[in-house]
């Protein structure tokens, strides 16, 4: 992925916004990619210079900046989606069906309760 100038955040980003289907406040973007603001808001306004997503104040409240995916967001996620689907088969391979579920399950766990932590 890193060939084609996408990174594993940049993905993360593409996947969360894709997912949601709806503009994401910057703060709930940074609170699903578990990924601290300032850094989120280089990554954004790089992302918003290539296309990939849109920024817009919120009208209701200007200090809140919300995202969504444009039309090259969205073609590029279509694009390297099943790359990172052949990944996940090609990481996961060795393991039944049954147990990658489960590992997915555990992962996901994990991460929630980290990101409760406060360090």
């Amino acid at each position: 992925m890193k060939e084609k100038g996408l990174t594993l955040l940049k993905y993360r980003v593409l996947a969360i916004l894709t997912e949601n289907d709806r503009p994401l406040h910057m703060g709930e973007l940074a609170t699903l990619t578990s990924v601290d603001l300032s850094t989120l808001s280089r990554l954004i306004a790089n992302m918003h210079e290539h296309g990939i997503v849109h920024r817009a104040r919120v009208e209701s409240n200007q200090r809140r900046v919300q995202v969504t995916l444009t039309e090259i967001g969205h073609q590029v996620y279509a694009r390297i989606k099943p790359v990172t689907a052949q990944y996940e088969k090609l990481a996961t391979a060795p393991l039944p069906g049954k147990d990658v579920e489960g590992l997915k399950i555990a992962l996901r766990s994990i991460c929630n309760r980290i990101d409760k932590l406060e360090i």
